[in-house]
């Protein structure tokens, strides 16, 4: 699932999108429109980002620590700030990145329209003693005493905000720890695509676990259904921060099946996780799968003595020895 605290990375990327109105060339554009990024809590020590442009926008990257996440579980903000001389119109985009089973993944927080004015403008004194305001400049200077530059009201834009892991509500950890994320929400879906046709009895005959190394989970029954019409399988599991912490390394999708007949198909694992207040979801595996066919002579049974005659009474329910078994990490 996720590398040790010291290791994890994140990144928050900036999009800035320039509508086909605007006549700035993207490269100025990315120099002259200032963005920056910081906490609602506590204020964030950040390396200076990478900006890159390309065709009609440009993103600012900021790379994050696990602490900065820690420290403004209430969100973080952007402010803008035109020092180009034109109105700017576009949209602002911001996506939150971070990496799950050693793949990165992202995730849209906030999607914003834009019209930000210049901030910077050439002014003169007429005769009446009155600044009068022309057209913006590129750099900033102190206005000299008769004529020359004057600094809008508001030199950034107004901050827009976003918030990104909601805080646990209980937390059980050790001092000067704090868990950025409650829980997960595993599903595997296994899809059965043989035999032709797939019987209820079929599906009532694979079980599906998922195995972590730190605990006994997989032992138990986990929430399952069974989708007759589509032939899937689905079962779900929740993981608490407390886990995390362990450093979950390895996670395994285990699909059995106590058939007579050949049986294959593909499983799926998604996770599932609150970011920015929305459930999202990530798709961390998809596998194909064979199992062979189980004899029945090599399935162990639940059987009874039978009434009156002696003997034995073989039994309608399979156990999960003698089992046709594959693996996923």
């Amino acid at each position: 699932l996720f590398e040790p605290i010291q290791k994890q990375k994140f990144a928050i990327k900036v999009k800035i999108t320039s509508d086909r109105s605007n006549n700035i060339p993207i490269n100025q554009l990315a120099k002259q429109l200032v963005v920056q990024l910081q906490g609602k809590t506590k204020k964030i020590i950040i390396d200076s980002p990478e900006i890159i442009p390309e065709h009609q926008f440009f993103t600012v990257n900021y790379q994050l620590k696990y602490q900065d996440f820690q420290d403004n579980l209430t969100g973080f903000y952007v402010k803008l700030s035109n020092i180009t001389d034109k109105d700017f119109i576009g949209q602002l985009s911001i996506q939150l990145c971070f990496h799950i089973n050693e793949k990165e993944y992202s995730n849209t927080v906030l999607e914003q329209q834009l019209n930000l004015s210049p901030i910077l403008k050439i002014c003169r004194i007429n005769t009446a003693k009155e600044i009068i305001e022309g057209n913006t400049i590129f750099k900033i200077a102190n206005p000299p005493e008769r004529s020359g530059m004057r600094i809008t009201e508001y030199l950034w834009s107004q901050p827009y905000s976003f918030q990104t892991f909601t805080a646990p509500k209980i937390q059980e950890l050790q001092p000067k720890i704090t868990a950025i994320i409650e829980k997960i929400e595993l599903e595997a879906t296994v899809e059965i695509t043989k035999p032709n046709p797939v019987t209820k009895d079929v599906l009532n005959k694979i079980m599906v676990r998922l195995k972590d190394e730190v605990s006994d989970f997989h032992l138990f029954t986990p929430e399952t259904s069974i989708d007759i019409d589509n032939n899937k399988i689905i079962i779900k599991r929740s993981i608490y921060y407390q886990y995390f912490l362990q450093i979950i390394d390895k996670l395994s999708v285990t699909i059995k099946s106590l058939n007579d007949v050949a049986v294959a198909g593909k499983v799926t694992v998604e996770v599932y996780l609150e970011i920015n207040q929305h459930l999202s979801n990530y798709q961390l595996l998809e596998e194909n799968f064979n199992l062979l066919a189980v004899l029945p002579e090599n399935i162990l049974q639940i059987c009874s003595e039978k009434t009156g005659t002696g003997g034995i009474d073989q039994g309608k329910i399979p156990t999960i020895l003698g089992t046709s078994i594959q693996s996923f990490n």
